[in-house]
């Protein structure tokens, strides 16, 4: 596992460095040695955020943490990335194979596999997207109260979505087909 640690607004300490390598290093277990796993700590305020963001082949698993301690952010945060990891396994292991992208799969626990979840899709909804800029697209997901919004760019005659993000500004996708 290849760990990068970066900051922005934030001074990494050496202390905090090894004391994070250390916690991080528990991901080896589950990951290639080849892995990229990279570590961006930041400040807002008072506030401090960590970010974890490990990229696969064909899919990008990420985690973030925001508190009043850093120590305390260090610990959900790679909590929450394993978990992803392990919960997702099963799917990064199947597309890996398929694709023959890789030598070997992800490295796992074999106790691991009791833990499984199973994705449910439980509801499914369908609705008329209406074509429309990004400006009004955010005020109809305001107005609905909802956290994202799809809809047609009346520019590119493509389906995008706006959302709202954890800091209260807000996002765009515009999908690429390719």
């Amino acid at each position: 596992m290849i760990l990068t640690i970066s900051s922005r607004n934030f001074t990494v300490s050496d202390d905090m460095r090894v004391m994070f390598e250390k916690k991080a290093a528990k991901l080896e277990r589950y990951l290639r040695p080849d892995a990229k796993v990279v570590a961006m700590f930041s400040r807002e305020g008072t506030r401090d955020s960590i970010e974890i963001t490990i990229p696969l082949k064909g899919s990008i698993l990420r985690a973030e943490d925001t508190g009043y301690d850093v120590y305390t952010s260090m610990d959900t945060v790679l909590d929450k990335i394993e978990h992803q990891i392990r919960r997702n396994r099963k799917r990064i292991e199947h597309r890996l194979k398929n694709n023959a992208v890789a030598e070997a799969p992800l490295y796992f626990d074999e106790e691991d596999d009791d833990q499984e979840e199973e994705i449910q899709i439980v509801r499914t909804k369908r609705f008329a997207v209406k074509p429309m800029d990004a400006y009004e697209a955010v005020e109809q997901m305001e107005m609905l109260g909802h956290n994202f919004f799809v809809y047609l760019d009346v520019e590119t005659n493509d389906i995008a979505v706006v959302y709202k993000r954890n800091n209260g500004t807000y996002g765009l996708i515009e999908p690429e087909i390719g």
